[in-house]
C-alpha cells in the first residue's frame, strides 16, 4: 500500500514575527483521532504532563483548557502524533492572535502567560 501525504498550511497564531519558544515533545495518548488522524492544532493551551516544561525538560507536554492550573504556553504549529510523540514548539513570549488560540482566554490564561500578549482580530 503506498503511502499519501497531504500538504497544507498551519493556521498562524502569531500577531507578528517576534517570540521566543522552547522545544517540546507532544504526548501523542492525550490526542483524539479524526479520519485516523491525530493531530494537535497550532493555538493549543500546552503545558508539561507532570510538572512545569521549564522545571521539567525530559517530559511531554498535553493540552489543556487553561480554566485552572499550570499552563506552559501555545503551540506555535500544529502536530501530527499519528505515529506517536513528536516534536512542536512552546511559545510563552509572543503577540498572539486570541481568536487563533484553541481556548478561552480566561483570568487563569492572562496570568499564567504574562509575557504573551493577545490581540483581538
Amino acid at each position: 500500500m503506498m503511502n499519501t501525504t497531504e500538504f497544507g498550511t498551519s493556521k498562524n497564531v502569531l500577531y507578528d514575527g517576534i517570540y521566543k519558544a522552547v522545544p517540546v515533545t507532544i504526548d501523542s495518548e492525550n490526542v483524539a483521532a479524526v479520519d485516523g488522524k491525530k493531530v494537535m492544532p497550532a493555538g493549543t493551551l500546552i503545558k508539561g504532563a507532570s510538572a512545569s516544561v521549564f522545571t521539567d525538560r525530559e517530559q511531554n507536554v498535553v493540552a489543556t483548557t487553561g480554566a485552572s492550573g499550570d499552563i506552559d504556553g501555545i503551540l506555535l504549529y500544529d502536530v501530527d502524533v499519528t505515529d506517536g510523540d513528536a516534536p512542536g514548539s512552546c511559545v510563552y513570549h509572543a503577540t498572539v492572535w486570541a481568536d487563533k488560540v484553541e481556548a478561552t482566554i480566561s483570568a487563569n490564561v492572562r496570568s499564567k502567560l504574562n509575557q504573551i500578549t493577545f490581540v483581538q482580530g
